[in-house]
């Protein structure tokens, strides 16, 4: 990576409409980035999928989705979730109170399909962005009002392939990772404030291992776990709290 960057050196560069917190995520041929408008006084809104031309920035395509306004932090806003991508299309994920929405389109902008994830509450509001790998959609869909689940959709039809209850009720922001063990099993890797650090099955979604590493001081787990080597990695704090970095070797975990 640069150390420096000049935009004036950039290849291209184009304005995008609404706000948004979502980083860019780059899928056959196109850049994707999320953003919303809302009107204060009538608290309705619209968010919308950008599809740029990752060759030259041109708007190739846009999807608007209505929604109604709900409560979210003053630094936060209505579209910080980013996209995930395959070869087949684009997966966009939309938590609202009234109801949540993991949406699917092909690289044109042709909806292929939607799946009703179900209501969202948080005081925070939403951020949690979904993950593709072969073949599947994960997410996280924790909830301070409502059920909080793990849950992975099929990529191809938009059907539940599992769904796990979580008992959490404070909302977590944290994207799972996929980690692959030497002793087999591919397995997802989800962390929460309370609830650790948990592996699930990626094929049936069953626990296989749980660690709460982060203790029961007030925290919020937002940044996402990464994996290196036989270690996965994972953070949780507070602004001016507690702040916790910890790595397990879930291949070393004993009974």
């Amino acid at each position: 990576l640069p150390v420096e960057f000049d935009k004036a050196h950039s290849n291209w560069s184009v304005a995008v409409p609404g706000k948004g917190n979502s980083s860019p995520v780059i899928g056959g041929g196109n850049v994707y980035l999320t953003s919303a408008d809302v009107d204060k006084e009538s608290k309705t809104g619209t968010r919308t999928l950008h599809a740029f031309s990752q060759e030259d920035g041109k708007l190739e395509w846009s999807v608007d989705t209505s929604f109604t306004a709900y409560k979210t932090n003053n630094r936060n806003g209505f579209a910080s979730s980013s996209v995930c991508t395959d070869e087949n299309g684009v997966y966009v994920f939309w938590q609202a109170e009234q109801s949540s929405s993991l949406t699917a389109y092909d690289h044109d902008g042709e909806l292929r399909w939607n799946y009703d994830v179900g209501q969202f509450g948080a005081g925070t509001g939403a951020g949690t962005s979904p993950v593709a790998h072969k073949g599947v959609i994960l997410l996280s869909h924790d909830n301070e009002k409502f059920e909080s689940f793990l849950l992975a959709v099929n990529a191809n039809d938009g059907k539940r392939k599992w769904q796990v209850v979580r008992k959490t009720q404070r909302t977590g922001y944290a994207t799972p990772v996929v980690f692959e063990p030497k002793s087999g099993g591919t397995q997802v890797v989800f962390s929460h404030s309370y609830e650790g650090m948990v592996g699930v099955s990626f094929e049936t979604g069953e626990i296989v291992w749980q660690n709460v590493v982060f203790g029961e001081h007030n925290q919020r787990a937002v940044g996402s776990p990464i994996v290196t080597g036989d270690q996965v990695i994972a953070a949780s704090g507070f602004t001016n709290g507690i702040r916790t970095l910890v790595s397990v070797r879930p291949d070393h975990v004993s009974d």
